[in-house]
């Protein structure tokens, strides 16, 4: 139910679940879309030493079949399957996060608590200063004002990672 919530973190308005499906594989939990979530710069990561270097997503794709070199699309990166989400090791584009918490997490406060995931003064840090204006700021969960409560609360957190560990195909339990 929290996933679905649009009053929560609307999770399933980009990682579709189609639950009045007879076939499971109709739900692969993705709208196949792209959006800019700003997720932080991984720390860890090599290339991330480079303090100009950044993934633009999108709009440095060199198959330009559709055309995105557009700046609209700098900073957008493709909205991934949730289905065996659970035992990935990374998450996120970069592989900022190494836990399906933090993501989760990340989703529920990036624009309530920002200090919580970006440096001061560095909000959005992985993405140039430039492309900053293409991070979605009004979808949900992203339209809370910095201060509020977050969209979800710690319950509903472990309640939403428990949903996303159920899409575990056989295989991998």
């Amino acid at each position: 139910k929290l996933f679905k919530d649009r009053n929560k973190g609307a999770c399933g308005s980009c990682h579709r679940l189609f639950d009045n499906s007879n076939r499971p594989e109709s739900s692969l939990f993705t709208n196949y879309g792209y959006d800019a979530v700003a997720v932080p710069r991984n720390r860890t990561a090599p290339e991330s030493l480079d303090p100009s270097r950044y993934d633009l997503g999108l709009c440095e794709r060199t198959n330009r079949d559709p055309p995105s070199s557009d700046k609209v699309y700098c900073a957008q990166f493709r909205t991934p399957s949730l289905r065996n989400v659970a035992v990935r090791e990374r998450f996120m584009h970069n592989g900022a996060f190494s836990s399906l918490r933090d993501v989760v997490s990340f989703y529920s406060t990036r624009t309530t608590t920002p200090g919580r995931w970006y440096p001061p003064s560095a909000k959005f840090d992985d993405v140039p200063l430039k492309y900053r204006g293409n991070v979605n700021v009004t979808s949900l969960p992203y339209n809370r004002i910095e201060g509020s409560e977050p969209v979800l609360a710690d319950d509903e957190i472990d309640a939403v990672v428990a949903f996303l560990q159920t899409l575990t195909d056989e295989a991998y339990r």
